[in-house]
């Protein structure tokens, strides 16, 4: 069980930073940092990639760094992966 409930926090915590990564061009912050990404356009809504190291080091350090360390995220993984590696 503590195998399954480490799958599934590890795969929650992935999720949780892809979906952060993929909140960067709704951020405030965004018209400063848009230069370092590669823009495009998906179902009329706007996309960043990194492009260069100051992109990845705001992804890196302002996306993904923030959701593995920070409560809030944290609490909610923990309990998700303990009910489905309960139920699973």
């Amino acid at each position: 069980m503590i195998i399954e409930w480490l799958g599934f926090y590890i795969s929650i915590m992935f999720a949780m930073s892809l979906d952060n990564i993929f909140w960067i061009p709704d951020s405030p912050e965004w018209s400063q940092i848009r230069k370092n990404f590669k823009v495009f356009i998906l179902f009329n809504r706007e996309f960043g990639l990194p492009k260069n190291k100051e992109g990845w080091k705001y992804v890196w350090k302002n996306r993904v760094l923030e959701v593995l360390k920070h409560p809030r995220d944290i609490i909610p993984a923990v309990i998700t992966s303990f009910i489905l590696a309960l139920i699973w």
